[in-house]
């Protein structure tokens, strides 16, 4: 499973072909750069972050961003510890990268590999549309979590945690049968 990020992380790995995966599962991830809203807000944290620090950042763009949104007091924490515990050189580099990844999705199509593509229905980094069609592309099975943003697995974590354990039965299944038949 990769998330946002993550998903593009994990795609290089499922291409590059050293690792043979069993599933591979895509969440609230797009086929290249990052979009809209976000992609502006990479492109401020690749400037903010070397210059003002993370705790400048911290205050300044994402406590006022998860305080509008009216996050809970433990996804608040959670949110400040993870930055500020983050390397701001790390940080940068995922913006950096993150705005500028090139869809490989025609490439992910090539490995023999079962595909899951699942995201809000309210995705903000990565429009619904977009993942939509990647998945279309892929030929992958596609789930869009309903009433969920771009962490369903915090928004909508007993859907989401269905739809996973689904995909990978389905997948395990997929693996034994075709081990099976070679043998």
């Amino acid at each position: 499973v990769g998330h946002s990020f993550g998903g593009l992380v994990a795609r290089e790995a499922v291409i590059d072909g050293r690792t043979k995966f069993a599933s591979f599962t895509l969440m609230s991830s797009g086929p290249g750069a990052i979009e809209g809203r976000r992609a502006r807000n990479g492109r401020e944290i690749m400037d903010e972050v070397p210059r003002l620090g993370l705790e400048h950042v911290w205050h300044h763009r994402f406590e006022p961003e998860a305080l509008a949104a009216d996050v809970s007091d433990e996804i608040l924490a959670f949110l400040r510890r993870r930055l500020l515990t983050n390397s701001p050189t790390g940080l940068s580099r995922m913006a950096e990268q993150v705005l500028s990844m090139h869809d490989r999705t025609d490439e992910l199509r090539q490995i023999e590999v079962p595909t899951l593509v699942l995201y809000g229905e309210h995705d903000d980094g990565w429009s619904p549309e977009t993942q939509s069609e990647t998945a279309a592309r892929l030929g992958a099975e596609c789930v869009v979590v309903p009433g969920a943003v771009h962490s369903p697995a915090v928004e909508a974590p007993e859907t989401t945690a269905a739809a996973l354990v689904r995909f990978w039965n389905a997948a395990e299944k997929h693996y034994l049968d075709t081990r099976s038949n070679a043998l």
